[in-house]
């Protein structure tokens, strides 16, 4: 199998150095031309699953895995590292129809494997893939991560169709500011929905580039982007951009919360817990159920900034208030409340 050149499209995966980009959406970038090594995966393949290929991967390879009807098994766990310009590629091939391949463990099943683990590794991105099921545990843990037109369902903890009372989250990502300053969790093209429990997307990661994904029905929030696990203030400011996105929630969770918590998910008198961070909200859709007293948003614990610009909120109903920062929990402006907006409707 020879080495060949490889160019990295825009869309694909290069923006992981804290790039803020326009009100337009993510930044397009110039494209990069990489020396890497293309491999597949698939029934008729010499490598038959994803874990057959761990080994042998290398920064900057891409691997194609084709649509099979059988689902790749669960339990691939990645412990190569990428870089920042050469990250390492999981691509999924759809068949004629657009059905993309799919990752499975049994639903549920507690003795099963993580579906995908990304152990202490950067730089990887998971595209074009349909992840069903997991363990109770996650995606796994990487310095930067990105989703790109992926499908999560149907899990027992921590992918998505999943979940369990609330503190099991159907995405659960952090990311660890000592070992991986800068990191980036960036979520894309991606479609999160139903779930039984927890926050459809709980994030913790140093910097959160959530754009044009589609992302219903949550138990608890729907979104959840928030500080260190800690009682401590993180080393640096944690900023999220949510630029684009269907945030919807059809009916009312298990309870009746808000679609969207940033800060922190707890308060402390010493006003360290949180992100410490800015948030900004721009061209994205709230859609928020019929007979809903909660706000949109919440601002809980220690954060910077908000920003909402050209955004659209909608209940069928009710009035709703966009944004709550003064209750039980209230926010701990590091800087004086700093919330700002323009053009929402």
């Amino acid at each position: 199998m020879s080495r060949e050149l490889f160019m990295l499209r825009a869309a694909g995966i290069v923006a992981f150095a804290g790039l803020v980009p326009s009100c337009q959406g993510p930044p397009q970038l110039a494209y990069t031309e990489l020396a890497v090594m293309t491999y597949a995966v698939g029934p008729t393949r010499t490598y038959k699953t994803l874990q057959d290929i761990v080994g042998v991967l290398q920064p900057g390879d891409t691997v194609n895995v084709d649509y099979s009807a059988t689902p790749y098994p669960a339990g691939v766990t990645f412990t190569v590292t990428g870089t920042a310009s050469n990250p390492i590629r999981i691509h999924g091939v759809p068949d004629a129809t657009g059905r993309r391949p799919v990752i499975k463990s049994a639903v549920n099943a507690a003795g099963q494997p993580n579906v995908v683990h990304i152990k202490y590794a950067d730089y990887y991105v998971l595209e074009n893939l349909e992840i069903d099921g997991s363990a109770g545990q996650g995606n796994g843990w990487a310095g930067t991560l990105g989703t790109f037109r992926c499908i999560f369902h149907q899990g027992g903890g921590e992918i998505a169709r999943s979940g369990g009372l609330d503190t099991h989250h159907p995405l659960y990502i952090e990311t660890d500011p000592f070992a991986y300053p800068g990191a980036v969790f960036r979520m894309q093209y991606t479609y999160v929905h139903d779930g039984t429990g927890g926050n459809l997307l709980k994030s913790r990661a140093e910097r959160n580039e959530i754009y044009y994904n589609w992302i219903q029905q949550s138990a608890y929030h729907d979104v959840e982007l928030i500080g260190l696990d800690s009682s401590d203030a993180p080393p640096r400011p944690m900023n999220s951009d949510v630029v684009g996105n269907v945030i919807e929630q059809p009916a009312i969770g298990i309870i009746d919360t808000t679609a969207v918590r940033i800060g922190h998910d707890w308060v402390e008198a010493s006003g360290l817990p949180g992100s410490h961070g800015r948030y900004r909200f721009v061209a994205n859709t709230f859609l928020m159920p019929a007979g809903t007293t909660a706000a949109v948003m919440k601002a809980e614990g220690a954060l910077e900034s908000l920003e909402v610009h050209d955004n659209v909120f909608y209940s069928p109903s009710t009035p709703l208030t966009i944004l709550v920062d003064n209750a039980g929990d209230p926010a701990q402006w590091t800087t004086g409340r700093a919330v700002s907006g323009s053009n929402n409707q």
